[in-house]
């Protein structure tokens, strides 16, 4: 879990944990003052890792179950979250009881997994698109029901915090496949280094070589490969260029001026400037020196709407 996330399932698991973290302590604290004797610290040094090593599984195993925990970077929850509150606040006050309290939390819990399903539903058949700049440098983060990838455009690695604090307020805790144009050691290293989500495969569009820890999988990538992902697939159609297509809709990322693809939706990346056009179009642009999100969530039928997040990466 991370602070940009709420528990559903803290009050429960802390039933659990606390007692066991208690005995450990205590443990420890009685080892200390009988100035670590064998005769005594073996038995209550064994407790106490045995019920650590119990904290840390019953804590791996709460994590695993879904909808356990709600990401706050979407403005529903905030809103659903800030209301639950305030009903609590003055439930409390008018019954002032343990019973209205714990009714009034439970239900506020009930109606945050609710509105987070139906979200899920709602928009299952939607890609949002991410797009990041910060001092010349580009990312664009593509999401489809928690299916993430990430495309390095520069590798200059300045922008990878921003990444993560992105994907952590979305609640993004799997990167299923992170490209690289350049500077392939630094960055495979930084990301990997600074993302609190996993990184399951890197797909380098160079030949620089990379040490990559054993749990990563990665490829080099030939011009004219895809890579396909349930509901979308990326396309490199050259060193720089990528295509995206979402069920019938085409959208290119192209960061070389000479080279114009014909797609519904082109992000082109140009002399330190990003132009976002809808057909020849021009929708949107932006100065890459400056600190930017923008947000292009496209639905299956080719309906598309473009938005910056000022406050997204604060």
């Amino acid at each position: 879990l991370f602070f940009d996330e709420v528990s559903l399932i803290s009050l429960i698991s802390n039933i659990v944990l606390v007692p066991l973290c208690s005995l450990a302590l205590i443990c420890c604290f009685l080892v200390a003052i009988t100035g670590g004797l064998a005769l005594f610290a073996n038995p209550l040094l064994l407790i106490a890792g045995s019920a650590t090593k119990l904290v840390l599984y019953i804590s791996k195993l709460f994590s695993k179950i879904p909808f356990t925990y709600i990401p706050l970077g979407y403005d529903f929850i905030i809103r659903t979250f800030t209301i639950s509150a305030i009903a609590i606040i003055i439930l409390v006050y008018v019954f002032r009881t343990k019973k209205a309290l714990i009714s009034a939390v439970l239900s506020s819990v009930l109606l945050l997994l609710i509105s987070s399903a139906i979200y899920t539903v709602f928009n299952k058949d939607k890609l949002d698109i991410y797009y990041l700049t910060k001092n010349n440098s580009s990312v664009l983060i593509l999401n489809n029901n928690s299916q993430a990838c990430i495309i390095d455009i520069d590798g200059s690695s300045r922008i990878v915090d921003n990444v993560n604090m992105l994907l952590t307020s979305k609640g993004i805790d799997d990167v299923e496949v992170l490209f690289l144009n350049k500077n392939a050691q630094k960055s495979v290293s930084s990301y990997i280094n600074t993302l609190n989500s996993k990184v399951d495969n890197v797909c380098f569009c160079s030949t620089e070589p990379a040490i990559l820890p054993k749990s990563t999988k990665s490829s080099n990538l030939d011009e004219e490969s895809t890579v396909i992902l349930s509901d979308y697939q990326i396309n490199l159609l050259d060193e720089s260029t990528y295509q995206i297509i979402f069920y019938d809709y085409n959208i290119v990322l192209d960061f070389d001026d000479e080279n114009f693809q014909d797609s519904d939706f082109n992000i082109r990346i140009a002399n330190n400037a990003t132009c976002f056009l809808n057909d020849t179009s021009t929708v949107m642009s932006l100065n890459n020196k400056e600190e930017n999100v923008i947000l292009i969530n496209v639905s299956a039928s080719g309906d598309f709407v473009i938005r910056g997040m000022t406050d997204a990466l604060r």
